[in-house]
């Protein structure tokens, strides 16, 4: 079992001296004995109501509230008992011993010390009021005995209930973390393999479209080796980060576009419409390439005289708002809208965004809408350069 004295923040990886944890749980368990004493002095109080004169308030309270603190000293070290001697199905019976033994020292504890911390009242059986009467010790702990050997059992297992509580709660909470991690570990590995999946996808295009454009114009060919290097150049740049600021995401986007250019000329017509306050944003790594992708291998080139592409990007309120379109190839195209790059795009959102997100692909009869809306976030390097 783990140690009881130990801090919720040794699960966030910031565990606190042992000193530190040792108080902590010292004031928590002085804290609900506490509130035990105040609840008891006031029904003593209510229970004396017609003695006043014997049994005032303060008396009472003194009574209450120093028997309570004494079974909280008493808690810390069955707590720390509890800790290191945890019951289970496979040692209750090799356990049992040692918790009969527990209870035992428990009891002799709070019976030894209870006359030096709790004052004692004594009686007279006739006048019923109090006498000036020092009995001697063993007598004080008998009295002590017999008043209070059935509170004493009740105090020893309601520790050892709330000592397992408080394990159980905190063995939830550790298993709760450690499945947030996983799951965060799962996302990110998942991730990472869908941008894996998309960066030779579209390298392997454009090495293709090299090749053949170096038998029909090695000039050509030349210049998008040059591209595609820088092209490469900014992929590795960021290839493990998972969120850009839209103006790098653009920057990316245009050299991708320079290389599309250069192979289809004046076929190919794009144009990008993102507002000023959007620049900032973030957006996921590689979000627009692969859609304009799709669009060039879908839809632009299945045509003659080719066609446009136009990309807006608009703040509403909390929301990014994304827009991908052009007037390729429209329905009549099977392929539309189930290429890799749409595929391995809305899987991406998903584990970025979980359900915070909308990606809708709309065919048209003359080509294909794309839209995504996400969160609108700055961008923390941009937040960073901003405060500095």
């Amino acid at each position: 079992m783990h140690n009881l004295f130990q801090d919720d923040m040794d699960l966030l990886g910031n565990p606190e001296s042992r000193t530190r944890r040792f108080w902590k749980a010292t004031l928590i368990v002085f804290a609900a004995w506490t509130a035990i004493g105040i609840m008891n002095t006031f029904q003593r109080f209510a229970n004396t109501s017609d003695m006043r004169d014997q049994y005032p308030l303060w008396t009472l309270a003194r009574i209450a509230m120093l028997s309570q603190w004494l079974k909280a000293v008493l808690s810390l070290p069955l707590l720390w008992f509890v800790a290191h001697f945890p019951v289970s199905a496979a040692n209750w019976k090799r356990q049992i011993p040692r918790y009969l033994m527990a209870l035992i020292v428990y009891i002799l504890l709070y019976l030894w010390l209870r006359p030096f911390v709790v004052p004692n009242l004594f009686y007279s059986t006739v006048t019923g009021v109090p006498m000036q009467y020092s009995p001697p010790f063993s007598e004080m702990m008998w009295v002590s005995f017999r008043s209070f050997f059935g509170d004493l059992i009740y105090s020893f297992f309601l520790t050892l209930f709330a000592a397992y509580a408080w394990e159980y709660a905190k063995r939830i909470k550790r298993e709760q973390l450690m499945q947030e991690r996983l799951q965060a570990r799962l996302a990110r590995a998942e991730l990472q393999a869908l941008k894996m999946q998309l960066q030779p996808h579209f390298l392997f295009n454009t090495l293709h479209t090299i090749s053949n454009l170096t038998c029909v114009d090695s000039s050509k060919a030349q210049q998008m080796i040059a591209r595609l290097s820088e092209l490469l150049r900014l992929s590795l740049d960021h290839v493990t980060t998972e969120a850009v600021p839209v103006r790098r995401e653009l920057d990316f986007l245009h050299t991708y576009l320079d290389i599309e250019q250069t192979r289809f000329e004046e076929r190919l017509r794009v144009t990008v419409d993102f507002s000023e306050e959007t620049l900032d944003a973030e957006i996921p790594n590689m979000l627009l390439q692969p859609l304009v992708e799709n669009a060039i291998k879908h839809g632009i080139s299945k045509r003659a005289q080719g066609g446009a592409i136009m990309l807006v990007g608009r703040r509403e309120h909390d929301r990014m708002v994304i827009v991908v379109s052009d007037d390729g190839a429209g329905t009549s195209n099977g392929t539309r809208g189930s290429g890799i790059g749409i595929s391995n795009t809305r899987a991406r959102l998903q584990q970025i965004y979980g359900d915070d997100f909308a990606f809708e692909v709309r065919p048209t009869e003359r080509g294909m809408v794309i839209r995504i809306d996400i969160p609108f976030r700055i961008h923390s390097a941009v937040m960073q350069e901003a405060s500095a």
